[in-house]
């Protein structure tokens, strides 16, 4: 009895000391990583101005940025936000409780616009001053094109007989993605200007990502497409057996195309579609952006935002309850989540 007791006052004791020598630390995989977790701010009552954290990478690693995070506001909706898009100076937030936000870059809100049904998806397009928005109602998704400004005013509304999650301007001109598995580009006046069919799938296209040369397509098909701003298929290539896409990413100047699929897996390709390198998380992916300076953000359902190099190092992870979206502009990090909520960061960084 006594061997028992002396070998559990050993065991409780390392535990402590192993405990106070792991902080900041966790594993994806078998690879340790350093994680520091910034409040996500569920509290609706917690303060704002508390929230400044410098988070920071091994020193060993020294070629790896030194981030510094800082949680500028969260916005709640009654349902879940289901996309978000940063522009210059304004927020555009899509969500399930049919309603569009529009919030300066404060998080003052600005503009709530009543939809037909669940706010699907957001696209900003900032030089003309205009938004584009879906919200679904089985079986029709309606689209709406706004002009912004001091009111917005509809300029125009179509229906559309598949859900369309996935929303992006090319150019002067849209892109939508169909749950049937269409991609279709669309002028500023609604006319239609060229159809791209994936394969068949349940859920079609999950997400679309265009720059000015080339249009990312994520597909329910295990497929990532790169089409040129033509519509001509590029390259695509299969992420494997239940490999099925929820979010892509396409840097600006092109040179990184990536996805975020079901499997838990991110996975970053050239302009060429040569692979370059894969990062697991501990579930299902749902979204995928890559910030102009190769910031690389990852959201997952295990709760997780991750924030990588753009060769692939982990530099840090922001916990969030079920993200369902992120997005770049410049410094600005913005998350949506299941919650209800959304939330926009400052990044900063230096070597």
């Amino acid at each position: 009895m006594k061997d028992y007791r002396v070998k559990y006052i050993i065991i409780i004791f390392l535990i402590l000391v192993s405990g106070c020598t792991a902080i900041h630390v966790n594993k994806i995989g078998k690879k340790k990583i350093d994680i520091v977790q910034v409040p996500n701010q569920i509290e609706k009552n917690k303060s704002e101005s508390a929230v400044s954290h410098v988070t920071s990478v091994k020193k060993a690693k020294a070629h790896l940025k030194r981030l510094k995070v800082s949680l500028l506001w969260n916005f709640s909706t009654i349902e879940p936000v289901s996309d978000i898009d940063i522009g210059n100076n304004i927020v555009a937030l899509a969500s399930l409780d049919n309603n569009f936000y529009i919030l300066n870059i404060d998080g003052k809100l600005l503009h709530r616009l009543k939809t037909a049904g669940n706010g699907e998806a957001v696209a900003l397009l900032q030089k003309k001053n205009l938004l584009l928005g879906s919200s679904f109602v089985y079986p029709t998704t309606t689209l709406y094109l706004y002009s912004l400004g001091e009111k917005p005013e509809l300029m125009w509304k179509k229906n559309i007989n598949s859900e369309v999650m996935a929303l992006a301007f090319q150019g002067d001109n849209i892109i939508i993605g169909e749950v049937s598995g269409k991609v279709i580009a669309l002028s500023l006046s609604g006319k239609r200007l060229w159809e791209f069919n994936i394969s068949k799938s349940a859920w079609g296209v999950a997400d679309i990502e265009a720059g000015s040369k080339a249009i990312a397509v994520a597909g329910d098909d295990s497929n990532l497409y790169l089409l040129s701003d033509k519509g001509k298929l590029l390259w695509k290539r299969f992420q494997g057996r239940k490999g099925y896409l929820y979010g892509c990413a396409l840097e600006e100047n092109l040179s990184l195309v990536g996805a975020a699929s079901q499997n838990s897996k991110a996975v970053l390709y050239s302009e060429e579609g040569k692979f370059l390198w894969r990062f697991r998380t501990n579930f299902s992916n749902s979204d995928i952006a890559i910030s102009r300076d190769g910031l690389v953000g990852v959201a997952s359902w295990d709760g997780h935002v991750y924030i990588l190099s753009r060769e692939g190092k982990l530099l840090l992870t922001i916990p969030v309850k079920e993200p369902t979206a992120v997005d770049f502009n410049g410094n600005y990090l913005g998350i949506t989540s299941r919650n209800g909520n959304a939330y926009l960061y400052r990044i900063e960084s230096s070597e």
